[in-house]
């Protein structure tokens, strides 16, 4: 399975192991949106933030980019 919606995580998360990958879209001048990525396999997860973040320049920030953080596990709190 790829990429998986908000509601499929609540509902695979009590039972295995569920990936997040934090994606920042930014561009001068417009601003910035966030979300999140969620996967059921940490090898996924890893492939797409390496793949988001493979053409990012490390000796400047561009007027416009996507940035990925490295996958996190979703841990699920219930109060």
């Amino acid at each position: 399975m790829a990429r998986l919606s908000e509601k499929q995580v609540l509902q695979l998360a009590s039972t295995q192991d569920i990936w997040k990958v934090f994606v920042r879209e930014s561009e001068r001048g417009w601003g910035s949106d966030s979300w999140y990525q969620f996967y059921d396999s940490y090898e996924e997860a890893h492939a797409s933030y390496m793949e988001i973040n493979k053409n990012n320049p490390t000796d400047h920030v561009p007027d416009y980019y996507i940035v990925a953080s490295a996958p996190e596990k979703v841990v699920l709190t219930i109060k």
